[in-house]
């Protein structure tokens, strides 16, 4: 996410006039004429970083000041900060180094944008012009230009073998067209939890977007239904909650709640028949007065893995780990070590439902831009985790990528992403991982006659998929019983039974690969004599 990345140069941008060396000839560039546009409106929305309608504002005062350096570079930096438009800031920045080819700043901000549209080798030479052209004013470092190129040549690699995954979209039961992300599941996936910035009678902010709260759905017949607020002791419209961490069986809920984008103390609450209720900050062991921003517990309970960027850490946040002691109190908070810590920021700790993996988002290690997700497995002889490894892509992109919560069976994950088919912002994805092989159901059964005074001596089972019509195959049952039976994978089948003698019987069929999956389905046909 890069809705917060550019805040001090915005700051500097509007509370100073915004001055290029150039040649006298193109002084004209800057000069004011009365625009028709609004440039305090512009500018206001530009400072609350409502860079949706700071755009349609300063694209006016562009069509009577095409030449404006301000108006280009801000207009750069709204497209820059869009959902998937960030190629657009190209050409208003290109306006802007045309007058002045040492301004370092821009130059890192196109190579920003080259990065998030894939052109890495573009992207690569405008953080190195930046570094060139680097003077002491601009917002950004050499080493965080080092860091961009490192993560363009991270993606180029990764890029290269992209994992065999697919997404899918969970809906509109559950996705709107504001942000929905953070989805934390349940061991049995029958449950989620996501955090939501919709219009629901929220305070809507400065920059365009509503406060967030926490959103829950239960899966029906196989669907997750209609999100719905998350009732009990949270989602008051005047304050932002998160979730950021859930027990595996849905009855712990760890939560952050407060004024937008300030970090405070991590709640815990318990979740029972739809209703949150005994909200308490979390040991004081774990809140302390440096910033905890995100936290899981272990299956059993007995652990929490939290994100602090407290002392004696390995740079930026770390993943530190607590465990209660027998007399039920927590112990001593320690560090998860530097297998899984690197020198920048950790964060989203999640384990698999076995405890052998630990699932988390960081900005170091291999990332290929941001935060990316990384898997790191279980030591029995050193007894932590070690050996991150990058989910690769697509489920890592150059943008920030968190909170990926793994199923049972590790076949399938839980992520919130931008995507091109989603409802309009951040949406919640189901990812298949298709290397992973698929649980497999059942179905079985007797085929006998409605009349006793006849007999099915023979049948035929056809089975097609619902949705094509496709065969999926020709089942003939034991001939001495008649009974049958039939591996199906997750899908919507048509069965039909044809025997000898008697009327064809068909009956439809879903096997369901999550939540309500069924190991075994027992249908026991009686067919009707001709």
């Amino acid at each position: 996410m890069m809705k917060n990345l550019f805040l001090i140069l915005i700051l500097s941008l509007l509370t100073a006039p915004l001055v290029w060396a150039q040649d006298e000839s193109n002084s004209s560039a800057t000069e004011k004429s009365a625009p028709t546009g609004d440039e305090n409106k512009a500018d206001q929305y530009f400072f609350d970083e409502n860079y949706k309608s700071a755009l349609g504002e300063y694209l006016i005062l562009l069509e009577e000041e095409p030449e404006d350096l301000k108006y280009n570079f801000n207009t750069g930096l709204c497209y820059l900060n869009s959902d998937f438009e960030q190629i657009k800031a190209i050409p208003f920045f290109e306006k802007v180094v045309f007058y002045d080819e040492e301004a370092s700043t821009v130059y890192y901000l196109m190579g920003k944008a080259y990065q998030v549209d894939h052109q890495f080798d573009r992207a690569i030479d405008m953080f190195n012009k930046f570094i060139e052209f680097h003077d002491m004013g601009s917002e950004f470092s050499v080493e965080e230009a080092q860091i961009e190129i490192e993560y363009c040549e991270n993606a180029y690699e990764l890029m290269k073998f992209p994992k065999d995954c697919t997404f899918e979209n969970l809906g509109g039961h559950l996705n709107s067209a504001y942000p929905d992300y953070f989805p934390f599941v349940t061991i049995d996936e029958r449950f989620i939890a996501y955090t939501s910035k919709r219009d629901d009678g929220s305070v809507l902010m400065p920059n365009g977007t509503y406060a967030s709260n926490i959103y829950f759905s239960e899966v029906k017949d196989g669907e997750y239904q209609d999100g719905v607020p998350m009732p009990g002791a949270t989602n008051d419209p005047a304050e932002s909650e998160v979730i950021v961490g859930m027990s595996g069986e849905g009855d712990q809920i760890l939560l952050m709640k407060g004024q937008e984008g300030i970090s405070g103390d991590i709640f815990s609450a318990d979740f029972h028949d739809g209703i949150l209720d005994n909200m308490k900050p979390l040991d004081q062991k774990v809140n302390s007065k440096y910033r905890e921003i995100a936290a899981s517990y272990s299956l059993d309970g007995n652990s929490i893995y939290f994100v602090s960027d407290r002392p004696d850490g390995y740079g930026g946040t770390d993943i530190w780990i607590i465990k209660k002691l027998p007399n039920g109190k927590w112990g001593v908070p320690f560090n998860a070590g530097p297998d899984v810590n690197s020198e920048r920021d950790e964060d989203f700790p999640n384990l698999s439902p076995d405890g052998e993996f630990l699932y988390f988002s960081s900005k170091g290690h291999f990332s290929m831009g941001g935060y990316d997700i990384f898997k790191s497995k279980w030591n029995i002889d050193s007894l932590r985790f070690v050996n991150p490894r990058n989910l690769g892509y697509p489920i890592n992109s150059v943008d920030d990528d968190m909170n990926f919560r793994i199923s049972r069976s590790g076949r399938y994950g839980y992520m919130s992403a931008l995507r091109e088919d989603g409802y309009g912002d951040y949406d919640i994805y189901r990812v298949t991982i298709n290397e992973v092989e698929s649980e497999y159901s059942v179905l079985r059964g007797a085929i006998t006659s409605l009349e006793s005074q006849f007999d099915v001596l023979s049948a035929e089972i056809t089975v097609t998929f619902l949705n094509n019509g496709e065969l999926f195959g020709i089942y003939t049952p034991n001939p001495n019983s008649l009974r049958y039976v039939i591996i199906l994978p997750p899908g919507e089948f048509e069965i039909f039974v044809d025997s000898p003698g008697f009327e064809p019987v068909s009956f439809e069929v879903k096997i369901l690969g999550k939540s309500s999956f069924q190991p075994e389905i027992v249908r026991d046909l009686k067919l009707q004599a001709k």
